[in-house]
C-alpha cells in the first residue's frame, strides 16, 4: 500500500472511531499514534479500550509495546502476560517477549531509531516474508456514508451509498432514495 492510499485508511479509521469511541477500532487508531510517536496518547487509548473490551489480546499486546517504547519494562511484561494469557499460546508469548526486549533494548541503547522502525504490525512483517502485497479492502459502510454527508464531503458519500447500492441490491430502494437526497444536497450546494 501506498503512503497516500495509507493516510486515506488511517483519515477513515479515525472518522469511524470519532463516529463510535466504543470501537473497538481504538487498538488500530492507537498503533498509528504509537507510529506518529504519540506514546501517551496511544497508551491513553488502549487503556480506555481495554477497560471496554478487556478480553481483546491485540489491544494488550500493543500496550506491551507502548509500554516498552516508553522504557516502562514492568508494565510492558505486565500487559504482554495479559495479552498471551489470552492467546494462550507458549508460541505467542515467546515471539512478544522477544520483540518486548528488542524494542526494550533498542530504547535504552539507541533512542535515535525511528519509531516505524522499533515498532512494525505483524501484518507488515508477515507480508514481507510470506506473501506478495495484497490489495487492502476498501471499507465500505452506511455509518461511514453517513458521516462523509453529515461533513459535507457528498461526492465521498454519494461514492460510497453507490457503492452499498451494488453491495447490498437487497436494500436498493433504500440507497436510492439516499443518493437522490444526496444529490439534491449536492445541486444546492453549488
Amino acid at each position: 500500500m501506498d503512503s497516500v492510499q495509507r493516510k486515506e485508511e488511517i483519515k477513515t479509521l479515525r472518522l469511524l472511531y470519532e463516529f463510535s469511541e466504543n470501537s473497538p477500532l481504538f487498538a488500530r487508531i492507537a498503533e498509528e499514534e504509537m507510529i506518529d510517536g504519540n506514546l501517551n496518547k496511544a497508551v491513553e487509548l488502549l487503556q480506555n479500550g481495554i477497560r471496554i473490551y478487556p478480553e481483546y489480546p491485540t489491544a494488550r499486546i500493543l500496550l506491551a509495546k507502548a509500554f516498552a517504547l516508553l522504557g516502562e519494562r514492568e508494565l510492558a511484561y505486565s500487559e504482554l502476560e495479559a495479552g498471551c494469557l489470552l492467546f494462550n499460546s507458549n508460541e505467542t508469548r515467546e515471539f512478544y517477549s522477544a520483540e518486548i526486549e528488542k524494542i526494550l533494548s533498542s530504547v535504552n541503547d539507541s533512542p535515535s531509531i525511528p519509531l516505524d522502525e522499533q515498532f512494525s504490525s505483524d501484518e507488515e512483517n508477515e507480508e514481507e516474508v510470506d506473501s506478495p502485497k495484497a490489495e487492502e479492502p476498501e471499507i465500505v459502510s452506511e455509518t461511514l456514508a453517513g458521516i462523509y454527508r453529515s461533513q459535507g464531503s457528498l461526492d465521498e458519500a454519494l461514492a460510497m451509498y453507490k457503492k452499498l447500492l451494488i453491495k447490498y441490491p437487497e436494500r436498493k430502494e433504500h440507497f436510492e432514495q439516499i443518493i437522490t437526497e444526496v444529490e439534491i444536497e449536492k445541486n444546492n450546494e453549488g
